[in-house]
């Protein structure tokens, strides 16, 4: 099962993904000093073509996590994009 996964902040993309997948779940971990807040969404590479899965601007306590566990389906030729504005630590399992 393929994962996106990594830490960062500010604009974060996966790659594109060339058939269709689905998002099992995934988790936002806040790893900074402060309060950081995240919107995750799923892109197909166009700025007026954003659809958030997540509220926008989840606020995360310092060591807070946001958990999905609900199966989100990815089309062909999108990608995963999160806006963090501190940094985050992210996992996002595929299938």
């Amino acid at each position: 099962m393929p994962v996106f996964k990594g830490s960062g902040s500010g604009d974060i993309y996966s790659g594109v993904y060339n058939i269709p997948s689905t998002i099992l779940s995934f988790s936002l971990v806040n790893t900074s000093a402060g309060v950081a807040t995240a919107t995750v969404y799923i892109a197909d590479g166009t700025p007026t073509d954003l659809a958030a899965i997540t509220a926008i601007d989840i606020s995360l306590n310092v060591g807070q996590a946001y958990v999905r566990e609900m199966p989100i389906k990815v089309a062909k030729n999108e990608q995963i994009h999160i806006v963090s504005s501190d940094t985050i630590d992210y996992y996002f399992s595929i299938d």
